[in-house]
């Protein structure tokens, strides 16, 4: 594993333990997943090679052929070796060890043999704000795990909300310009978010983007792409893992701002603030997979699949989820090697600056993310039209996103690229109600849904 720059390791085990050691060293220095192949025998342990490749290993299926008689000698080997006394799934399956003892150090097994588990667990209001899962050394999170909710039947956990209730109140009505190649750049004109619950108080002053300032974002989104594209994947995965603990960190605090600039009650602005941290989490671990390259060789050729970024990614987002669509659009732009202009909701868009904030803590380089709120029917046109826009992400109105659809299909002077567009629209799927099903139950879902 220290040399698969010159070495492809592949581990031909069906030992939990031994793959479990493989996998913790292969964390250890810090290999993507996929870096390793682990090749098992057809038929045997399927639900380990299917929890491998839920994990995102690459995992290699065999099987013996030619002759029978070697063959079954061969398969007859490895059913002894599965019900060898010391075998672990005889141990687990037959002597129902608990799973303590089965995955512990073999030194220590014998004298805690019989012994009941120790092992506790320490509960936390917040779950996840501390160590959900585990670290590499780069920060990496050693595996996907979703953000837990925060748990508000604890006094504590309320106490901590409406703190953090409290502090943001002491900073509404302030202003945020906009920030184009790193610069903030303020403007005349402002977009003034106003809490929906209490019309009177104004959440804050966000920058109100021109035409001109559009073009100028785009350039400095173009600009920065060469050098960006050029970022390792890990380094690009490294700046969402640390913008998931940055938000780890303020997770109640974006919570109340979500409360104050969109109504949202505690539950649902917590929910979004997880979500957020879970695609940051989830995106770099898949780009660090991906970046992987799929090796197609054959006699006389060498072939590599490898994935490139694409351009400049105009992020169109709405207000009902007003940090996880953005941060989701946004982050999987970024590490992907697409260089970003955010354009939150008119009613959201302090939420998209707090976004914007995180970004530059974690030290994007400048040009990489720009925030650019705006009327959409003002500099809209601008971003779709713009022959240096290569993507768009929308999340909105079927009305809308049919008509950008439709407007960046038009291929524009100068442009060399067929523009991709991504449209999340709104709309109201049937439900169905079999006459076998139990209604009390039905209506409480449909309630749920609505």
């Amino acid at each position: 594993m220290q040399n698969r720059e010159r070495l492809q390791p592949a581990l031909g085990s069906h030992n939990v333990r031994s793959l479990a050691f493989a996998l913790a060293r292969a964390q250890t220095l810090d290999l993507p997943p996929g870096a390793l192949e682990i090749q098992m025998l057809y038929g045997m342990a399927e639900p380990l090679q299917n929890t491998l490749v839920s994990m995102g290993q690459r995992v290699r299926i065999y099987t013996p052929f030619g002759q029978l008689l070697p063959g079954m000698a061969y398969l007859v080997r490895r059913l002894l070796e599965n019900t060898a006394n010391e075998s672990f799934l005889r141990a687990s399956f037959t002597e129902h060890v608990p799973e303590e003892q089965l995955l512990m150090n073999p030194q220590e097994k014998s004298v805690v043999r019989g012994q009941g588990s120790g092992i506790r667990s320490q509960e936390s209001g917040v779950r996840g704000q501390g160590s959900a899962t585990g670290t590499t050394g780069n920060g990496r999170p050693d595996q996907f795990q979703n953000e837990p909710l925060t748990d508000f039947s604890r006094e504590d956990m309320r106490r901590m909300m409406q703190q953090a209730l409290d502090e943001v109140k002491t900073q509404l009505g302030r202003s945020y310009p906009l920030v184009i190649a790193g610069e903030e750049i303020k403007t005349e004109a402002t977009l003034d978010s106003l809490n929906p619950s209490h019309k009177r108080q104004v959440v804050g002053k966000c920058g109100k983007a021109s035409v001109m300032q559009a073009e100028q974002a785009i350039m400095a989104a173009q600009g920065a792409f060469p050098a960006w594209r050029k970022t390792p994947a890990k380094e690009r995965a490294a700046f969402l893992f640390r913008a998931a603990r940055n938000m780890q960190r303020q997770r109640c605090q974006l919570s109340a701002w979500e409360v104050y600039e969109c109504g949202k009650q505690w539950r649902e602005a917590d929910a979004d603030v997880a979500e957020s941290i879970d695609y940051c989490n989830y995106y770099g671990q898949e780009m660090l997979r991906l970046a992987v390259p799929r090796l197609r060789d054959v006699p006389g050729e060498e072939n590599e699949y490898f994935y490139e970024p694409r351009g400049v990614v105009v992020v169109i987002a709405p207000w009902n989820f007003p940090l996880a669509i953005l941060c989701g659009m946004t982050t999987a732009a970024l590490v992907t090697g697409n260089t970003v202009i955010m354009k939150p909701a008119e009613q959201s868009s302090v939420m998209g600056a707090k976004l914007m904030e995180i970004f530059q803590e974690v030290g994007l380089p400048a040009g990489v993310v720009n925030y650019l709120p705006g009327l959409g029917e003002e500099i809209g046109p601008t971003f779709i039209g713009h022959p240096e826009v290569a993507m768009i992400a929308f999340t909105g109105s079927r009305g809308v996103g049919l008509s950008i659809n439709r407007h960046a299909a038009d291929t524009q002077p100068g442009q060399d690229h067929v523009k991709r567009v991504l449209a999340e629209m709104g709309g109201k799927n049937a439900i169905i109600v079999d006459d076998d099903a139990d209604l009390d139950e039905a209506v409480l879902v449909v309630t749920a849904s609505a």
